[in-house]
């Protein structure tokens, strides 16, 4: 989890990880403000792991919120990955197979606890099992880029 700054964030290889790109204006410098979280499934769901995880994004998200003007934040997730049934030859249980809606559930409702609206998947996961997906946070102009190889480009605008 990177720190709430004013820089541009890069991270890479999200496979099976979410991400969550946080973006809200400074109330003294009228700048933006960001950061940029980049999880294992294991992180937000386990039981042990994901106790630090909430604190930390908890922390993170009180930070930006209390730093940011009112009506400002604006939190995106994105990444993940979903595994066809023909890629399941051992008859993994559904639910154990595809993480990917608890993590996104969970990281849903600290975030909307903390700053209410502006919660909202930018990019739905993955298909693709080869290629994971990249991402730039471009702070300043509050866009989150996300590349994957062999997909199309994607960038969203807040």
């Amino acid at each position: 989890m990177s720190e709430v700054n004013e820089k541009p964030k890069v991270s890479r290889k999200y496979d099976q990880c979410i991400g969550v790109a946080v973006v809200g204006t400074d109330a003294k410098t009228h700048k933006p403000i960001s950061f940029l979280t980049h999880q294992a499934p294991g992180v937000v769901l386990s039981d042990h792991l994901a106790r630090d995880f909430e604190e930390d994004f908890k922390r993170r998200l009180f930070d930006l919120k209390k730093r940011s003007k009112p009506g400002s934040i604006a939190v995106r997730i994105f990444g993940g990955q979903t595994v066809r049934r023909a890629h399941n030859p051992e008859n993994i249980p559904a639910d154990e197979l595809e993480p990917y809606p608890k993590m996104v559930a969970q990281v849903i409702i600290i975030a909307k606890r903390i700053v209410g609206q502006g919660v909202k998947v930018a990019r739905g996961p993955s298909h693709n099992l080869i290629d994971p997906q990249h991402v730039v946070l471009d702070t300043k102009r509050r866009r989150l880029h996300i590349f994957a190889p062999r997909q199309p480009r994607f960038w969203f605008k807040w």
